[in-house]
């Protein structure tokens, strides 16, 4: 089926590199993406994640600047995906203060920069372990007595190993909770590495994560 250009009709495209900017805070950030060009009217089109990783990666070299200027911050929050009531429920603040740092009205603090910061770096990651720990003390959970002190650690690993699938992240994993992950039939060596995999998570294990991290634990 032949692709329309939906700005003059025209048929006639072609595939092309072209330079792509975002101009924030005063900078000027450049990408090179493919892109369907319109050989009629000029008219480029690209693919949604094609965009979405150039203004993930502006977003986090803004962040790596420490860049707090107001509309750098609102830029990179949407990038996270969440909408300001969203980010401001998982702070504990309320959406007008939110509303204040994007607009300039109130400087934002270092600690909200920072989880900001680490938000992108999941979403580079492929994660949501900020997002998760943040909701976690939305609604604190009370322990038992008596606690196996390894078990959250461990069923903490296995969340991020699922979160992620895999390899990269478990690679950052001290040796030590590997072994005792497998020792305890929650991660099971692989024969043959695959994609960079050497282990893969057990039904024991997801099981036991979605127990330990989903329940409540009576006192």
């Amino acid at each position: 089926m032949a692709f329309l250009c939906i700005n003059c009709g025209n048929n006639r495209v072609k595939n092309t590199m072209t330079i792509v900017s975002r101009h924030i805070a005063g900078h000027e950030f450049q990408s090179t993406l493919p892109a369907r060009e319109c050989s009629s009217c000029g008219m480029k089109y690209y693919a949604s994640d094609d965009l979405a990783r150039f203004e993930l990666a502006t977003a986090i070299t803004i962040a790596n600047a420490a860049l707090q200027v107001p509309d750098a911050l609102k830029f990179m929050r949407k990038v996270t995906g969440l909408q300001a009531k969203q980010f401001a429920d998982l702070l504990g603040v309320r959406p007008e203060t939110v509303s204040r740092w994007e607009s300039g009205k109130t400087p934002v603090d270092r600690a909200t920069y920072a989880v900001l910061q680490q938000f992108l770096l999941d979403r580079l990651a492929g994660s949501s372990a900020t997002e998760k720990g943040l909701r976690v003390l939305m609604r604190p959970k009370r322990l038992q007595k008596r606690v196996i002190a390894e078990d959250v650690a461990l069923a903490k690993i296995l969340d991020r190993f699922g979160d992620r699938d895999g390899p990269r992240w478990m690679g950052d994993v001290e040796p030590y909770w590997i072994d005792r992950l497998v020792q305890r039939g929650f991660l099971k060596p692989l024969v043959r590495s695959v994609l960079g995999r050497n282990h893969d998570i057990t039904d024991a294990g997801r099981e036991f994560a979605d127990r330990v991290l989903n329940r409540r634990h009576a006192a």
